[in-house]
């Protein structure tokens, strides 16, 4: 017996029926697959702003695409920060960062690539491979119709330390009554499993 599920166009809004499931994950999976290589090679470590302003626009475009709508764009000290917003109250925070650790010209020597189904690049595990399943479950919910009230992703909140990005996180989180809400203190230095192949050592 061939299975046969409805399932919601993403682009269309409207139920189709039909649809394999088995065909419907490779296609899901090679579109989050070219998402994650637009990301990782549009190269964005954190200590180079003008290439931390280019991937933002480049994950502004491609929220807006998966979302149907625009991000705020929030820049503090040169740093843009991005963050989209649905629902009347948002109860639900998503964090994320599109900044890397690895210099400009990393793609030479790291190329994005998959193989032997393991995906590889600069910046592909943290985090824009997250970035990217973020965006298309949240399109899932929308598309769905479901409920949405979330605030994120795709702040540009660097994994060593962002004083700069404190205040948008911050703006959004209110700690319920009788609790408390302190940000843990940022490690002096990366921590060493964190560094990119050819930077280990100490």
């Amino acid at each position: 017996m061939t299975e046969h599920r409805t399932v919601v166009n993403r682009t269309t809004g409207q139920q189709e029926d039909g649809a394999r499931p088995e065909s419907r994950d490779r296609e899901r999976a090679a579109a989050m697959t070219a998402d994650v290589e637009r990301l990782v090679c549009c190269e964005s470590p954190s200590d180079d702003l003008a290439a931390v302003a280019r991937s933002a626009e480049l994950v502004a475009r491609m929220g807006a695409g998966h979302l149907g709508a625009e991000a705020e764009r929030i820049v503090i000290d040169g740093c843009t920060h991005l963050r989209w917003r649905f629902g009347r109250t948002a109860r639900l925070l998503l964090i994320g960062h599109h900044d890397t650790v690895w210099p400009v010209g990393s793609l030479e020597s790291h190329p994005f690539e998959v193989r032997e189904g393991v995906l590889r690049g600069p910046g592909c595990f943290d985090m824009k491979a997250g970035l990217v399943m973020a965006f298309h479950a949240l399109a899932d919910l929308i598309a769905a119709g479901a409920r949405t009230q979330v605030t994120g992703p795709g702040a540009r909140i660097r994994w060593t330390a962002s004083p700069c990005s404190s205040p948008v996180t911050r703006s959004r989180v209110r700690p319920r009554p009788g609790s408390s809400s302190r940000a843990r203190p940022a490690p002096t230095r990366p921590p060493s499993c964190w560094r990119p192949p050819d930077r280990a050592g100490p």
